[in-house]
């Protein structure tokens, strides 16, 4: 299996997330974290005020583009249109900005010629169902999507016309970029032995059970190639896909990540999502359904008698929550428990009532 990981910043994503933060007044302290390779808030208000010089929040294309959409989940998760594109697509091979955009206008006709279908909406860009029989048109296909109406207006007009939007995205995109390259490339040297350890660690004997805890995919011999880029802007993120057709798995990795666990008692955020989202009668039994068998959303929607916007919506909030592993099968999703998850928030509860039970022994003498 064949290991790319590279510390150079993927730029279409890294200014798409700047001037999300821009031009919604985000405070820099929501843009980084702490850690060895993160950069500091008070360096990180600098290159936000160098690259986007000369720029108003107010102007008419950025808001809309950027400006803020909340999400209607439980997690609270906001978006914007520029996110709903930017992220249709993990090409890390793209070295410019111009074939990063072409990547992803290549990647949506790809959608639209299999048929796919939007099933959910997350932070990090749209979520797709498999091909179903018959015509359906995307106007049905935003209905079901939990934004506000007005927003479902802007993904249909955006996504009818993608070719003509990123295009128009990518020229508000290209100067800003261009400053904000050379403002990362300090750290992006900085964050090197950070790439080596990655490297080492997706190298070991165990790297196809590593992958699959940390992508929530199912691994497999079809797995060839695994392409990592380190993300320096909102650096405890880690959205990734999987390329049925090529094999590749990619990874836009924060630099926030650390490459093990420190310790038994140190829950990481998808464990806190995971333990909300149990307590769901309706989620428990789409977990008991797909502990038996991979099943597409359509099918488990079939079985369990529910509506298909409510799966995709649960399946899409399970996945995120690393419950659900994928496999990607004839080009179509299929979902199933990943027990190894749900082993590792037992393992922890475990060690967090050892270290209670400890701490009272501790205390009676």
């Amino acid at each position: 299996m064949e290991v790319q990981i590279t510390n150079e910043p993927c730029m279409l994503l890294e200014t798409v997330e700047l001037l999300y933060a821009f031009v919604n007044e985000m405070p820099v302290e929501d843009l980084t974290a702490p850690g060895t390779y993160t950069i500091p808030p008070v360096e990180l208000q600098s290159i936000l005020r160098t690259a986007t010089e000369g720029l108003s929040r107010q102007d008419p294309a950025l808001q809309f583009f950027f400006l803020q959409e909340p999400i209607q989940n439980e997690a609270g998760e906001r978006t914007c249109l520029a996110k709903c594109m930017a992220y249709n697509s993990m090409d890390f091979s793209c070295r410019t900005l111009a074939s990063a955009m072409e990547s992803l206008r290549e990647n949506w006709r790809g959608v639209r010629r299999r048929g796919e279908h939007f099933s959910a909406i997350g932070e990090f860009g749209m979520d797709y169902t498999d091909p179903c029989a018959g015509f359906v048109p995307l106007s049905q296909d935003v209905e079901r999507l939990e934004v506000s109406p007005m927003y479902r207006q802007k993904l249909l007009e955006v996504f009818s016309g993608f070719d003509e939007y990123t295009a128009f995205l990518e020229r508000i995109l290209e100067p800003v970029a261009g400053r904000l390259e050379k403002l990362l490339e300090p750290w992006a040297r900085r964050a090197e032995p950070l790439a080596k350890d990655w490297e080492i660690y997706y190298r070991s004997p165990a790297a196809r059970e590593q992958l699959q805890q940390r992508s929530c995919c199912s691994i497999d011999n079809s797995v060839e190639t695994i392409c990592l880029n380190l993300r320096y802007l909102q650096p405890k993120a880690g959205p990734g896909v999987m390329d049925d057709e090529t094999g590749t798995v990619y990874f836009h990795t924060g630099v926030a990540q650390a490459v093990e666990r420190k310790t038994p008692l140190d829950f990481e955020d998808w464990e806190y999502h995971a333990l909300r989202l149990l307590g769901s009668p309706a989620r428990m039994k789409m977990l008991q359904a797909m502990s038996e068998q991979s099943m597409t959303s359509r099918e488990m929607a079939q079985q369990l008698g529910l509506h298909l916007g409510a799966v995709g919506r649960d399946v899409k909030s399970l996945y995120d929550a690393r419950l659900l592993l994928v496999e990607a099968i004839h080009g179509r999703n299929r979902y199933k428990t990943n027990f190894t998850a749900i082993e590792t928030i037992i393992q922890h509860l475990q060690a967090l009532q050892k270290h209670s039970e400890n701490k009272r022994s501790e205390e009676r003498f």
